[in-house]
């Protein structure tokens, strides 16, 4: 027995022996460390390894020894590289875009010979001396009775009341020439020789005639003319272009030939194709017109006589054509006194008469002098000089009918949110169409040129926005939208431009909800009540802010709490300033009734469920939502995610209705959520977290520098540029500046920074939806707490909505461990910020600006104004 104790001692002995020696190299290999660390930088790989057997069993000793020798080096080696750490986006100071002059010189032209002071180019008379114009003279052949047609004397042709355009011709009246042949005859024609003819060359079974009565008296007329007794002046009728009235009508000289005979048109049916009249063809006979039928292909500027007489001195009467003989009669046009005189119609605008009006206005270009953004003064230059053709003028150089629709549509610019100042454009005054004075034409050609700027300004900032967003911080950012000034003049210059212009506002719902809500306070009294930002009232204090506290709860508390203190909120009640115990309590319940830590102490939470918002504050944030939205999609899309970071909510929206909504924790004001959109890709399960490197070199380099293996204690895997896992423990962090050469990601678990999923929509900024074991910040009111990513209060379901599935399946897969499901249908997530946003109903809500980007947009926006009101 005594054997094998001694045998079991020795067996201890050295056992112990052992541990001695084992801890004596522990002992030693720390201390030796510790002393040797100061001396310069030490192998971290060496010192990482087991240096005993205890470090090999528990790896955990090698973290203690590594701690202590920290313990005895606090200081960095004298070579370390030092730590830059990776800054956050900067707010920029907003450069409105400089206007620049509209070069039109190149367009100027001369204004067209002869400056004749019309709005056509017809060469006009003087009034005096076209009233005293002696008429033609004619002779007036007697009609010829039923019985037997007697030889016809030659009626001389009354002369145009209005000239031919200058290098033309007055053309002769219709003759009888210019009849058919049935009806063109050397002696005079009645009515019952000619057969009734409709416009496709038909004769009629029951022809129109006049009545033997008729012809007598037409016979009488006629020979009281040829005996020199007064007889009434043919009526005025009007020219097609509705210029001056006419006594016969006028053709080009090319068109008709000369003659003596004139058929007077006032009385003459259609006469269709088959009668066309032969050219060059003449006749010495005059034809009544009363009694033939009319020509129907009759040239446009031939105008008829009009019915009622009137008297001859005051009728305009051109100079007669060169072939008139001079001493011809003065003739008269037969008529019935029953037809009414015709109003003189409308004038019609021809290409001729466009292009006039556009030389006159362009002859001014090369004084014009007007300001405008770089791209639209391009466009403008380009297409006038392409298309030589006005917009916004009609050919007497007044605003036509576009214009003045469009000119409403400037002044109304506000119901959008824009400012009418930006738009503004003044209607010349009436002037006469004749007036071709150099001032007349200057206010013609800066009116033209200045609606098309200016309504190329309204639609460019109706579709994109006053501001570039990317150009007022690195947190915003926005594709560029893909149009152009010179898509905006051609929208402009199409059938309905005002209709155009309004169409450039984005055509979505809660746009439209803003719309409205920013009408419904035009006019209104601001009743707000304001308690001032700062504010903090605690118990037992006086502070004047007491009486609008106690009114605020009245106006916003439930039934329930006003009748629990009905005579506290009385409207009658003695106003006071103290805070009194009765006063507490009330807040104290307001704070509860509204999920508010119910301490009684009014500060910056309560003072935001108590204040109202004024109504300019209310308009001034409406005005910036409406320009946000202008930066995105005209369409926001049929399903989208649309996550406001003002709200700390996120909603899924399908066919603009929500079916969730959640609360979410968003980035700190040092680490904000960026102002974006993006499509929805993936929805990852039990995730890795990927370390950003603004993370890794901000926060955790200094730590790694303290204890390099603060990464491996916290379960995080580093791997190299070759993608090898190493220890962090392993790694000289102290060689590591801020462009570290490692990659850095936690593992899936409980502990993981990203709960139990992401919701993926790749991006530059590393931003999107996920899961959080932090869930008690869901509970507070004001929720900036991350890095800038998205933590949804309810990832699961978000999960299966974004899926088009079923929460079940999202936790099967959950289940199953690391994995991902693809979108069947990627659709859009909007990361965006609104300090004013509509419900589903059109009730605007309104959230404290937790960024302070209401206040930099809002600088930008007046950037740009002023830059426009100096400029022009």
């Amino acid at each position: 027995m005594s054997r094998t104790i001694a045998g079991k001692g020795k067996r201890h002995a050295a056992s112990v022996a052992v541990i001695a020696a084992s801890l004596g190299l522990f002992c030693s290999t720390g201390l030796a460390g510790a002393q040797n660390y100061p001396q310069g930088r030490p192998d971290y790989a060496a010192q990482a390894r087991p240096q005993n057997i205890f470090e090999a069993m528990f790896p955990g000793l090698i973290q203690e020894r590594l701690r202590r020798q920290r313990a005895y080096n606090p200081q960095p080696p004298v070579d370390a590289v030092p730590i830059q750490k990776i800054s956050a986006p900067q707010y920029y100071t907003y450069k409105a875009r400089p206007l620049a002059p509209i070069d039109l010189a190149s367009l100027a032209t001369t204004l067209p010979e002869p400056a004749d002071n019309s709005v056509t180019g017809a060469v006009a008379q003087p009034a005096a001396e076209t009233a005293a114009a002696p008429a033609p003279a004619a002779e007036v052949a007697p009609v010829a009775s039923a019985e037997a047609p007697k030889p016809a004397e030659a009626v001389a042709p009354a002369a145009a009341a209005n000239a031919a355009p200058s290098g033309e011709t007055a053309s002769p009246a219709v003759t009888a020439s210019d009849l058919p042949p049935a009806v063109a005859s050397p002696d005079a024609v009645t009515a019952s020789d000619l057969p009734p003819v409709n416009p496709a060359g038909d004769t009629a079974a029951n022809a129109a005639e006049s009545t033997s009565q008729e012809v007598s008296d037409q016979m009488v007329a006629g020979t009281a003319l040829a005996s020199g007794g007064a007889a009434p002046a043919a009526s005025v009728a009007e020219t097609e272009t509705g210029d001056t009235p006419a006594v016969a009508s006028a053709q080009p000289a090319s068109d008709q030939p000369s003659s003596s005979s004139e058929v007077v048109s006032a009385e003459l049916p259609a006469i269709g194709g088959q009668g066309a009249p032969q050219s060059g063809a003449s006749a010495d006979s005059a034809v009544i017109a009363s009694e033939l039928p009319a020509i129907a292909e009759t040239p446009k500027e031939t105008a008829a006589v009009a019915a009622d007489p009137a008297p001859a001195a005051s009728t305009p009467v051109a100079e007669a054509p060169q072939t008139a003989p001079t001493d011809a009669a003065p003739v008269v046009a037969v008529s019935t006194p029953a037809e009414p005189v015709a109003e003189p119609a409308a004038a019609v605008s021809t290409p001729q008469s466009r292009h006039l009006a556009y030389q006159r206005v362009a002859s001014r270009f090369a004084d014009l002098a007007l300001v405008a953004e770089p791209e639209i003064g391009k466009a403008i230059a380009k297409f006038y000089g392409d298309k030589q053709e006005l917009i916004w003028l009609d050919d007497d150089l007044q605003p036509n009918a576009a214009a003045r629709a469009v000119h409403e549509v400037l002044v109304s610019a506000d119901r959008y949110g824009l400012d009418t100042a930006d738009y503004s454009v003044a209607l010349p005054e009436a002037a006469d169409a004749a007036d071709n004075s150099p001032a007349r034409l200057d206010a013609a050609a800066r009116f033209e040129i200045a609606m098309s700027a200016r309504a190329i300004r309204y639609g460019l900032d109706a579709a994109l926005g006053r501001v570039d967003p990317n150009k007022l911080s690195g947190y915003h950012d926005f594709p560029a939208k893909k149009l152009t000034a010179a898509d905006v003049l051609e929208k402009l210059a199409g059938n309905d431009p005002a209709e155009a212009l309004v169409a450039f506002q984005p055509d979505n719902a809660p746009f439209k909800a803003l719309v409205a809500e920013l009408g419904r306070l035009e006019g209104q009294r601001d009743q707000a009540i304001v308690i001032p930002e700062g504010t903090l009232i605690k118990p037992d204090q006086t502070d004047p802010q007491v009486p609008n506290v106690i009114a605020a709860i009245a106006k916003r508390g439930s039934s329930e709490l006003k009748a629990q203190f009905a005579a506290l909120l009385a409207a009658d009640a003695p106003p006071q300033t103290s805070f009194t115990p009765e006063v507490v309590d009330l807040v104290k319940a307001f704070q509860k009734e509204n999920g508010l830590g119910a301490d009684g102490i009014v500060g910056r939470n309560t003072i935001a469920k108590l204040s109202d918002l004024g109504v300019e504050t209310k308009r001034e944030r409406i005005v910036l939502a409406l320009e946000r939205l202008r930066w995105h999609p005209r369409d926001l899309g049929s399903r989208r995610v649309f996550i406001n970071q003002p709200a700390y909510r996120a909603r899924y929206i399908e066919n603009d209705r929500t079916k969730l909504d959640m609360r979410v924790v968003v980035g700190t004001t040092a680490h904000q959520t960026s102002f974006f959109y993006d499509t929805i890709e993936t929805v990852e399960y039990n995730p890795y977290w990927g370390v950003p490197k603004s993370i890794l070199v901000n926060e955790y380099l200094p730590k790694l520098r303290e204890n390099p293996a603060y990464l491996d204690e916290r379960g995080y895997e580093v791997t190299d540029a070759k993608g090898r896992q190493i220890a962090s423990s392993a790694i000289d962090w102290w060689s590591v500046g801020s462009n570290p050469p490692y990659d850095v990601r936690q593992s899936p678990g409980e502990a993981n920074a990203l709960g139990e999923l992401k919701i993926l929509f790749p991006n530059k900024h590393a931003i999107y939806m996920h899961d959080t074991p932090a869930k008690s910040l869901f509970s507070r009111d004001q929720r900036a707490y991350s890095h800038g990513c998205v933590r949804l209060a309810e990832p699961r379901q978000m999960a299966a909505a974004v899926l088009g599935t079923s929460v079940k399946h999202v936790e099967e897969m959950l289940a199953k461990g690391h994995g991902q499901d693809e979108l069947a249908h990627q659709f859009p997530v909007y990361v965006a910020y609104f300090t004013a946003w509509p419900k589903d109903d059109g009730t605007v809500e309104y959230f404290s600006d937790v960024y302070k980007r209401d206040k930099a947009l809002g600088k930008a926006i007046s950037a740009v104004e002023a830059e426009r009101n100096v400029s022009g």
